[in-house]
């Protein structure tokens, strides 16, 4: 079963871990959980991405709204290391291009 957990470590990062697949059907789930980190206004927010087994279109759309409302805010926003699969399509997408890898 999907899961989505938000951790804030020192009250300078927060972190919001996301597991198994990464679609339409969770794009509110993920866009919620990265707005609800952003709450407490971190310096930085890293999404772990490390138990993500599968992306499509959506779920990179909602990785995207998170970085622009992240930038909004003027906090630094960073995409864990991902599965093999999962960061192929990071990179196809241009996904690596445009948010930090930590």
């Amino acid at each position: 079963m999907p899961d989505t957990q938000i951790a804030v470590v020192h009250g300078q990062q927060a972190t919001v871990c996301l597991s198994g697949e990464l679609d339409m059907a969770r794009t509110d789930e993920v866009e919620t959980a990265i707005r609800a980190a952003l709450e407490d206004n971190p310096a930085r927010l890293h999404v772990d991405m490390s138990g993500v087994t599968f992306v499509d279109s959506r779920g990179i759309r909602s990785l995207m709204v998170g970085a622009r409302a992240a930038e909004a805010r003027g906090v630094e926003f960073e995409i864990g290391l991902a599965s093999e699969a999962v960061e192929r399509v990071l990179e196809i997408t241009g996904v690596r291009n445009v948010i930090d890898r930590r």
